[in-house]
């Protein structure tokens, strides 16, 4: 059983207690117009041109055997119809301009890399977090890796959006510690608009996992300029919350960062939100305000911006 795994982040401490190693699959059903991991949404792997190694030596036209390479206006461009990912152009591109996105890995080999860390895990109160894309989409591969983690001892944690039917969450819970559960937009046509899909399938999931004491469970709420960030949209939120899910440990608002308007450029994709300014703090500590009226325990984190 192998899975195209996007990026293992070691020592981590913004996707769980502890110092974590987070594990980004690639995939996912959503279409989130803020989001900071667009090499995440596809799930096989991916090739992109990194403009500023290149050095034009064109070795990489000449070693494709498809002949699926060329340069234009553009700079580097990869013809997908004629591509078979063979990676012969990554392999001898001299300037590492030429980066893959998923590498695939099997369950052992992903949890040989994830077992270096143990001590800290231990030490620290730690664990592993699977995250992506959607991990809970790959559910074999991952009742697999958890399975395992828990075997050895390792806090597990599971980040999520939901949508998908319940029963792929459940057979995973006997094996996490922690869900790190998103909820975005409280309004189902507000919530198409800016990520593809309606919310119903991700409330009636919330729902039942309010209703059940294990695992853990921390909401979490991106603030994004224009589309979470309204005050009513918070105040529904924590209305749901409350009603629905009393027993959270707690409900993290986390503030819009711009860090990813590189990637978009480099996959060749316009960012709507590259020139979005960061939220202020007193935005943020305003919205907490409204969150705290039905949740007790609400906490935001991340970048905001200075203030003259």
């Amino acid at each position: 059983m192998r899975n195209h795994i996007l990026d293992i982040q070691k020592m981590s401490t913004e996707d769980g207690p502890g110092i974590r190693t987070t594990v980004f699959f690639k995939g996912c059903n959503l279409r989130c117009g803020w989001c900071h991991n667009p090499e995440s949404l596809s799930f096989e792997k991916e090739i992109y041109w990194q403009r500023d190694h290149c050095i034009a030596c064109f070795t990489c036209v000449e070693v494709c055997p498809e002949k699926a390479i060329s340069f234009g206006e553009k700079g580097w461009e990869r013809n997908q119809e004629k591509c078979r990912l063979c990676l012969t152009c990554q392999k001898e591109c001299p300037a590492n301009a030429i980066v893959v996105k998923g590498e695939e890995l099997t369950v052992d080999e992903l949890l040989r890399e994830l077992l270096k860390d143990l001590s800290y895990y231990q030490k620290n109160g730690g664990g592993v977090t699977l995250s992506g894309g959607e991990a809970a989409l790959h559910n074999d591969y991952v009742f697999e890796i958890l399975r395992k983690l828990k075997e050895a001892g390792v806090q597990t944690a599971l980040d999520t959006a939901g949508n998908y039917p319940y029963e792929l969450l459940e057979r995973l819970l006997p094996h996490l510690d922690m869900i790190l559960y998103d909820l975005k937009i409280y309004d189902d046509g507000l919530h198409r608009r800016h990520t593809g899909v309606g919310n119903g399938l991700i409330l009636e999931n919330a729902r039942k996992i309010g209703k059940i004491d294990h695992p853990k469970v921390w909401i979490r709420t991106p603030i994004i300029p224009g589309a979470t960030d309204g005050e009513e949209n918070i105040e529904n939120l924590g209305k749901f919350i409350k009603e629905n899910m009393p027993n959270i440990e707690k409900w993290e608002l986390l503030s819009f960062n711009n860090l990813s308007k590189n990637k978009y450029r480099l996959l060749g994709k316009v960012w709507e939100y590259e020139n979005e300014e960061l939220l202020t703090k007193e935005k943020m500590e305003n919205l907490c305000r409204i969150a705290r009226r039905h949740v007790e325990n609400v906490v935001w984190s991340g970048a905001t911006k200075l203030e003259v």
